[in-house]
């Protein structure tokens, strides 16, 4: 399958297989990747919102040819969302301004259920690494995953409190953790 090239995977899944004994995310709501245009809608998990944070725009072109899994022909309705910060701006520098304000408007999207965000939501980047990880990261900080591994990539919060204590200034942390429950 093309996608797993791609660096993909259901974010829900691997954190159930790392914390088994607590849904932090359940499968299905979160996806994430890199560069989706030879990718299929259903290899791609079938995803409602897709949030590109490359600076370039996603080619869109594949989806308008997948029909709807019931089998009406219908084009599947994918929101699209773009969310780039320039190459310029190291994505891991959560200490920086720009990056913060940058996460601040990702995890704003996970703020309100029905207004901003259709699960399930593929965040993606060229490769799915960098900017993806950086977001999803924050997200499960947020949702209050502790994985030790976040702590290298989230360098600039030293832990959950600083985290939580930046984004609760700017986003309704509460609102977001509601939405994953």
């Amino acid at each position: 399958m093309e996608v797993k090239h791609k660096n993909w995977r259901d974010v829900g899944e691997v954190l159930q297989q790392l914390v088994p004994d607590r849904v932090i995310i359940p499968p299905g709501r979160i996806l994430r990747c890199g560069l989706i245009d030879f990718c299929t809608w259903e290899e791609l998990g079938m995803p409602q919102t897709i949030i590109n944070l490359d600076m370039g725009k996603d080619d869109t072109r594949q989806f308008e040819k997948v029909k709807d899994p019931q089998g009406d022909g219908s084009v599947p309705q994918v929101d699209w969302i773009q969310l780039s910060i320039p190459n310029k701006i190291g994505k891991y520098h959560t200490d920086t301004a720009d990056v913060r304000e940058w996460l601040t408007d990702a995890m704003k999207l996970f703020e309100k259920k029905d207004d901003n965000i259709k699960f399930p939501v593929l965040i993606h980047c060229h490769a799915g690494k960098d900017r993806t990880g950086v977001v999803v990261a924050t997200l499960l900080k947020i949702l209050g995953a502790d994985i030790a591994n976040l702590r290298r990539t989230l360098k600039g919060f030293n832990d959950k409190r600083t985290m939580e204590l930046y984004f609760r200034k700017k986003v309704n942390v509460n609102r977001v953790k509601a939405n994953f429950v």
